[in-house]
């Protein structure tokens, strides 16, 4: 009798079903098995027969539950949004000015006055917020 695919004989006589894992969704896989591990080269599962006739119907289910794990890899791995390496001008200016705003918030709750300077005040601790910015993204 011929075996299906991903059918893998262990040196115990045991059955394994057995499936490669792309390399580019091994870490994915990880993270939707929960192992602990940082990635997942294959999926692995005893079918707990000697018998070949046996393991062939007891690989079914197995390979289902298989593509189901790959298929909430891809959905993971695509939902993640692309990494930025470069954020543009105007995008730091307005984390600056988020910034500075709530930082000008906090002053203004704990000592229940404004900053001194007034609105020059401001326009110095939005040069001070945007050199935080610049500083934590380094």
């Amino acid at each position: 009798m011929r075996s299906m695919p991903y059918l893998v004989r262990h040196p115990s006589d045991v059955y394994y079903a057995q499936r490669k894992v792309v390399e580019r969704l091994q870490e994915a896989v990880a993270r939707v098995l929960k192992t602990g591990r940082t990635r997942q080269a294959y999926l692995k599962r005893s079918l707990g027969t000697k018998v070949l006739s046996q393991a062939n119907v007891t690989i079914k289910p197995v390979l289902i539950e298989f593509d189901r794990i790959i298929r909430d890899a891809e959905a993971l791995e695509n939902s993640k949004p692309p990494a930025r390496a470069t954020l543009s001008a105007a995008e730091i200016d307005r984390m600056a000015e988020y910034v500075y705003g709530n930082i000008y918030d906090l002053y203004k709750v704990r000592f229940r006055q404004p900053l001194a300077g007034g609105s020059a005040g401001r326009r110095l601790g939005g040069a001070w917020a945007q050199l935080f910015v610049y500083r934590w993204l380094a």
